[in-house]
């Protein structure tokens, strides 16, 4: 297939638009920044937070995300960690109305200040556009928090608003192929004319079994798999989309 007749592309977030290292830096800051606004700065808020992240997991590991009730697994995961930070700022809770609602809201409106996108993130996606590709993302979040890194890296407008696909947009945690019919759906594009851009091979695979089209980015540069097409940067996925590059990538890898 040319790539002219992809007409929609998914991309992942972390490692792909998000820079993680980058995001892991300005998080914390950017949590405290948003509690201190409404609940005042006479504590460490991000010290509160950085000790929660610490153990992190633990405030999960009795809910299952994949599962039926997923979402509300998430839901619930979200406020316990948000209840903990008070806990650990010795902060009076808010009542748990007003708590469920900040910890919902709490992840979009902390990443919403986080500038941690790639530097050949708008450069690819602006090419992408003026070809009248549309786009869309996919991460094992919020749809809220997904919204969130996408304002701070000034790219959110450029992606079409059904096709963020949080945990709780599409309703499922794993990325397998009942997860990409549902994705094509909401692309509103026929699978084979959808590409999906991440960096776990499994994914990739998994869109693959439907008919959509993937190429890994490997920015770390590790094994690729002989079976998927890989780039090493985003620019390197640019050059397929330029007229003089008109074959979709198979089997290789570019810089």
């Amino acid at each position: 297939m040319s790539i002219r007749d992809i007409g929609f592309v998914y991309f992942g977030l972390h490692g792909v638009l998000i820079d993680s290292v980058r995001l892991r830096e300005q998080y914390p800051k950017q949590v405290a920044r948003v509690l201190a606004q409404t609940y005042g700065d006479l504590v460490d808020w991000e010290a509160a937070y950085r000790q929660v992240a610490l153990d992190w997991d633990s405030y999960y590991a009795d809910l299952d995300l994949a599962g039926q009730n997923g979402v509300d697994h998430l839901w619930e995961g979200m406020f316990r960690t948000t209840r903990a930070i008070f806990r650990q700022a010795g902060m009076p809770e808010p009542p748990k109305s007003e708590l469920t609602r900040l910890a919902r809201s709490l992840p979009g409106r902390a990443s919403s200040g986080c500038e941690a996108a790639y530097s050949d993130v708008r450069q690819t996606l602006a090419s992408l556009r003026r070809r009248g590709i549309r786009l869309g993302a996919f991460a094992a979040m919020s749809s809220g928090q997904m919204r969130g890194l996408l304002d701070g890296a000034r790219i959110r407008s450029w992606f079409m608003p059904h096709a963020l696909l949080g945990i709780d947009t599409i309703e499922r945690f794993h990325h397998d192929a009942d997860y990409w019919q549902l994705a094509t759906n909401r692309a509103h594009a026929p699978k084979e004319a959808i590409l999906v851009v991440d960096m776990h091979t499994n994914v990739l695979g998994a869109a693959q079994s439907i008919g959509m089209r993937a190429v890994r980015i490997n920015r770390v540069g590790d094994a690729d798999s002989k079976d998927m097409a890989s780039v090493r940067t985003l620019a390197g996925l640019t050059e397929w989309i330029l007229p003089e590059h008109p074959t979709f990538p198979s089997r290789r890898t570019t810089p």
